[in-house]
């Protein structure tokens, strides 16, 4: 059982960093001042705290974010930039 739950707790680890690994560049630092604000991958139906609607689009947006001081330029480039990585993989 301890096997079972060490491998899960794993691959959730690898998971998370291969997800990391894909943010564009432009992304990197709005992202981690989002995670700091509390806004994580996943949770904006859980909490209404997800880290890409509820922080770097709102911001994108022109929306004031408590704990993010992100531009909306910012914002919008690593939108723009995950866009394009998103059409990328399309077409791979």
């Amino acid at each position: 059982m301890k096997a079972i739950i060490v491998l899960a707790m794993s691959l959730v680890a690898v998971n998370s960093f291969a997800a990391e690994k894909m943010l564009p560049t432009q992304c990197t630092a709005i992202a981690e001042q989002c995670k700091t604000a509390g806004f994580m991958p996943g949770d904006h139906k859980k909490t209404g705290k997800g880290l890409w609607v509820d922080c770097v689009q709102a911001v994108a947006k022109g929306k004031p974010v408590t704990g993010v001081t992100a531009t909306k330029a910012d914002a919008e480039a690593c939108v723009a930039a995950h866009k394009e990585t998103k059409k990328d993989h399309a077409t791979h």
